[in-house]
């Protein structure tokens, strides 16, 4: 009936002369809108009692993440902004009903704010008791996805630049701040548990970048130099138990009827903009390839065979599902013992000048309250 009525609609409005070229559009649109989504990853991976904490979850990338990592069953800890905000609440809870996992946990953390992140990891690493002596809380990923905005409006004006500065500052420190509070629990793990760090950056990061190379010279007696928002791809290249950075492709438009039809062609969907992340999640890693290979006693020729899958690079920046090559020396450069302390000793500045603001600003608040009450 439906094809009937169609056809019918066909041969009383458009002429016959117009299907070949109606056809062939349809058909590039398709494949366009096919290449600008990406590759999609080939891997899979069971994730049912495996514990991910997840930050950034009510974006629309976090959330399509929350979706995906929930319906292959793992127990995640979602960080959000506000636990007491009904419509919020009321989203987690649609995804355990559609996921059917109740192993979803939404917990609360300012991530503007240093000393909520370090009360929230205390109270993380106490939930099992704390201290290098204990048992240490189960982590297999902790996906940092509160970093992947938006670039800013085109036509801001001061202010506004200055506020989205902030925000990625703050946001970038956050993540540093969460991967050194977090050291216990990795320092405490069994020394065969696979947990990755992931970061999820935007792809115009100048270290996404594979043309980016860093000047590492300095004089002698100068500070380390900023890292500014290439930081986190070059930190992750210096953190070794698998921290990996991915960028998946987004698209920000202002005038979001106008473009709507654009955006459907050329931007990603938010489960294509995923595809990284779960790569990163999903790909076997020389730890456990290696453990496998000499438990089960495989011969030579079955080993070198197993060498040649593709493994995940601790300290690698991906994007469409590959692991990105940088130019010239750039990869060594980047992953250099040099470079690495210096980006840390860089991160470490900001954020003790991050924290002290925030303490300064907590130590002001009541005595403006006093003038103003007075």
């Amino acid at each position: 009936m439906v094809l009937h009525i169609a056809n019918s609609f066909l041969e009383k409005y458009v002429p016959t002369k117009y299907y070949l070229p109606i056809a062939v559009g349809t058909l590039s649109i398709y494949i366009t809108k096919a290449w600008f989504s990406g590759r999609k990853t080939t891997r899979e991976r069971d994730l049912h009692g495996r514990t991910v904490l997840l930050t950034g979850a009510t974006s629309s990338l976090g959330f399509t993440l929350l979706t995906a990592l929930a319906k292959r069953g793992a127990q995640i800890i979602a960080v959000v902004p506000d636990t007491s905000d009904p419509t919020l609440m009321s989203m987690i809870d649609l995804v355990r009903f559609t996921t059917d996992n109740e192993l979803i946990y939404a917990e609360q953390c300012d991530m503007s704010s240093p000393n909520a992140i370090k009360e929230f990891c205390a109270q993380l690493i106490k939930s099992s008791g704390g201290g290098l002596q204990s048992e240490p809380p189960r982590l297999d990923a902790v996906v940092f996805a509160h970093e992947y905005t938006h670039i800013g409006a085109l036509n801001a004006t001061a202010s506004e630049q200055n506020r989205e500065h902030t925000l990625r500052r703050e946001g970038r420190l956050a993540t540093f701040f969460w991967t050194t509070l977090l050291l216990p629990v990795l320092l405490t793990a069994p020394e065969d548990r696979d947990i990755r760090f992931i970061n999820i950056v935007s792809p115009f990061y100048a270290a996404a970048v594979p043309s980016f190379s860093p000047n590492v010279s300095q004089k002698e007696g100068s500070s380390s130099p900023r890292s500014g928002d290439s930081s986190h791809p070059t930190f992750a290249a210096n953190f070794r138990r698998l921290t990996s950075s991915v960028h998946p492709s987004r698209l920000d438009a202002s005038n979001y009827a106008v473009v709507l039809p654009f955006l459907y062609v050329f931007a990603k969907s938010s489960e294509a903009a995923i595809q990284s992340v779960l790569h990163a999640l999903f790909l076997p890693t020389p730890l456990k390839t290696t453990t496998r290979a000499g438990s089960t006693g495989q011969d030579h020729d079955r080993h070198s065979a197993a060498t040649t899958e593709e493994l995940l690079r601790g300290g690698a920046l991906y994007a469409e599902c590959n692991c990105v090559s940088l130019s010239r020396d750039g990869e060594t450069r980047l992953g250099g013992e040099e470079v690495g302390r210096m980006v840390w000793e860089s991160l470490e500045a900001e954020l003790a000048e991050w924290r002290k603001a925030e303490d300064v600003k907590a130590a002001s608040a009541p005595k403006q309250g006093q003038k103003t009450h007075g």
